[in-house]
């Protein structure tokens, strides 16, 4: 028994389970692909990144690279987008991300969100199927202390009804 932490919901679905144990020796700035079922159930997208840092397996069933020494870390979130159209607003975003059940809900629902298109030059040419936002937001930390945060969201546009995003 014991308490232990709910894994967040991030909208992931491997195709291959199995593949996420196969890179936990992932190094910095590997590439890394998975096949993730969208959420229409038959749409299978390749999901490619080069990880930050090590490919945790047993993330909840998610998409994470992280180096458990520091806070940062990288991870993949899907939404469903089904009759939202093509142009998704910060509003998607900011329930899609840091909803209670989230990544970042884990001590309580972020607040003060903000979600906003990425200006600038952005590292790497960006193809046109993805779009790049910045959001800031607050944080409850596990000694239920505000933590201010800023976050770079990349996303795809709707594929098999759903939003794909690297955060």
């Amino acid at each position: 028994g014991g308490l232990g932490k709910t894994p967040p919901r991030t909208g992931v679905v491997l195709r291959n389970p199995d593949a996420a144990v196969l890179l936990a020796d992932t190094k910095y700035g590997d590439p890394v692909s998975f096949e993730v079922v969208a959420p229409d159930g038959t749409s299978v997208v390749l999901v490619s990144f080069d990880a930050a840092w090590g490919i945790l397996p047993g993330s909840g069933g998610g998409i994470q690279s992280r180096d458990v020494r520091i806070p940062e870390s990288a991870f993949v979130c899907v939404a469903d987008a089904v009759g939202r159209g093509e142009n998704l607003g910060a509003a998607f975003f900011a329930d899609a991300v840091f909803g209670s059940a989230g990544k970042f809900g884990m001590y309580g629902t972020p607040t003060d969100v903000k979600v906003k298109r990425a200006k600038g030059e952005w590292p790497g040419a960006l193809p046109p199927t993805l779009t790049a936002y910045e959001a800031s937001f607050t944080t409850l930390t596990p000694g239920m202390r505000e933590s201010e945060r800023r976050v770079y969201i990349v996303a795809s546009g709707p594929i098999g009804g759903g939003v794909f995003m690297l955060v």
